[in-house]
């Protein structure tokens, strides 16, 4: 009966390699809900075929050049999560170095996360250390630092 749903995907891997997509590569996107959506159908509404469009909005490329808008809010959100993502990654490495107790302190402290994008990363790397042991982590963090290292 028209457009139900809008989604903004938000892609980075500048710390993960595995997130990368080479040309030809797909990306696919996921729901995870039912698909139902309720709503009071206008009077005179037309079906329509189900369709999905997209727009590329920004593209850092691993030369380090960029197509898009760098200034669009979606991008600046992007690239702030980032900034506090690598902050975090590097107070927690610096913990490490220290020892066992200084990294398990610098984990369980808030970070910093202006966009709300960063938390996710971070729990996982919390519950990873619950789950795995605290070698593990450390062991992600400083993987994640050196594939940005690798830009």
């Amino acid at each position: 009966m028209g457009s139900l749903v809008g989604a903004n995907q938000l892609l980075d891997a500048f710390f993960n390699h595995d997130l990368e997509k080479a040309p030809g590569q797909t990306l696919t996107h996921k729901h995870d809900d039912n698909g139902k959506f309720i709503s009071p159908i206008p009077k005179g509404a037309v079906k329509v075929a189900a369709a999905a469009s997209s727009q590329v909005i920004f593209v850092q490329f691993a030369d380090g050049t960029t197509c898009g808008d760098a200034h669009d809010g979606h991008v600046e959100t992007l690239m702030d999560a980032r900034a506090d993502l690598f902050q975090a990654l590097k107070k927690w490495d610096d913990a490490a170095k220290i020892g066992e107790g200084s990294f398990l302190k610098a984990l369980g402290e808030k970070q910093t996360d202006r966009t709300g994008h960063a938390e996710k990363t971070f729990s996982e790397i919390r519950d990873m250390q619950k789950e795995e042991g605290t070698a593990a982590a450390i062991e992600r963090v400083r993987h994640m630092l050196d594939v940005a290292a690798s830009r």
